[in-house]
């Protein structure tokens, strides 16, 4: 099996010590490399939440930044990442299968991998069976000199209480560093994720496949709140500075610079 570096981004959120003993069954199964990336968050929280675990975590901390940045701490993670593979894998995320194996066939074309299906660990009950099975929301980009790239922004499995996750993806180390990683100017939560598979899709042309399904464990925006900036605000704010980037031509990530 190709190794793989699993890179989960944190910031004083307790819930990682129950997803990791969840996910790291798997995980010690594909002898994964497991990088937990600190940013801003408490290093005592962190050394408590670990351990318990005997797995060889590696953590990288940036304790001098007040405000949490997903991008920055992606990029940190990578830096420390010798998988030939990546997984960037959010800190409240249990896996359901498997889905390492899986994308480590697909991820032998030229394609990245989201996970396909996420559900709620508290179900809702509302509503009776729907006739519309599913329900999407696309943007479709392309460019002057016909790159294109299709961005699912949203996908909602009605009857299955089910959505999308562009967020949790699975790709080469190579194709994350072509596009120069994450774009730590995007801050907040909200677009950074699908600017990642967008670049990916214009710059080199890669398809995007899924795999696999996982449990998020519920919670409210409230803990997505950064600088009193609503996630709805942020989103904004983020999808409008990439398509800034890509009427330029701008079609690559911070990683280079942050990591100087």
């Amino acid at each position: 099996m190709p190794s793989f570096s699993i890179i989960i981004p944190w910031c004083n959120r307790k819930e990682l010590s129950v997803t990791l003993e969840k996910n790291l069954p798997l995980f010690e199964k594909h002898a994964a490399e497991v990088i937990i990336s600190n940013i801003g968050g408490n290093t005592e929280l962190l050394q408590e939440i670990l351990q318990p675990f005997s797995y060889p975590f590696k953590v990288v901390q940036r304790t001098d930044i007040a405000v949490f940045n997903k991008c920055l701490a992606l990029n940190m993670g990578v830096s420390v990442a010798g998988g030939e593979y990546l997984f960037l894998l959010d800190t409240d995320i249990m896996l359901e299968e498997d889905l390492l194996s899986a994308a480590a066939v697909l991820l032998e074309t030229d394609c990245f991998v989201t996970i396909g299906k996420v559900y709620e660990s508290e179900k809702s009950t509302a509503g009776g069976k729907s006739f519309i099975a599913e329900l999407a929301y696309f943007i479709e980009i392309k460019d002057i000199h016909d790159n294109s790239a299709v961005i699912e922004t949203s996908r909602h499995y009605i009857n299955e209480k089910g959505r999308s996750a562009p967020g949790l993806v699975l790709l080469r180390k190579a194709h994350f560093l072509a596009v120069n990683g994450m774009n730590t100017a995007l801050s907040g939560w909200g677009w950074e994720d699908n600017d990642l598979l967008c670049r990916l899709q214009l710059k080199l042309s890669l398809k995007w496949k899924k795999s696999g399904s996982a449990i998020h464990l519920t919670h409210t925006d409230q803990q997505r709140v950064i600088n009193n900036n609503s996630r709805k605000a942020s989103e904004a704010a983020n999808y409008a500075k990439c398509l800034d980037n890509y009427s330029q031509g701008n079609y690559t990530g911070t990683y280079k610079e942050d990591i100087q």
